[in-house]
């Protein structure tokens, strides 16, 4: 592939790791560590939260706050 092919994003790198995780059974495995469970009215599951924090970590967001602020 060419580095100058279009219709991707600075992000496209991640789709692999987001595709590792499902297959691995990521989100089962943190729910069955983490017994947390949110209101029906919460923005955000704990898996959500898990997984963007993971994924904006990999994807090298230097902060917690770098991850909240994409």
């Amino acid at each position: 592939m060419s580095a100058t092919a279009t219709g991707l994003t600075s992000q496209a790198g991640l789709i692999p790791v987001i595709k590792f995780l499902k297959r691995i059974g990521f989100e089962d495995l943190v729910k069955q560590t983490v017994p947390h469970v949110r209101g029906d009215n919460a923005a955000y599951q704990l898996m959500d939260v898990v997984l963007l924090t993971l994924v904006g970590v990999v994807g090298s967001a230097q902060s917690i706050a770098k991850v909240c602020a994409a």
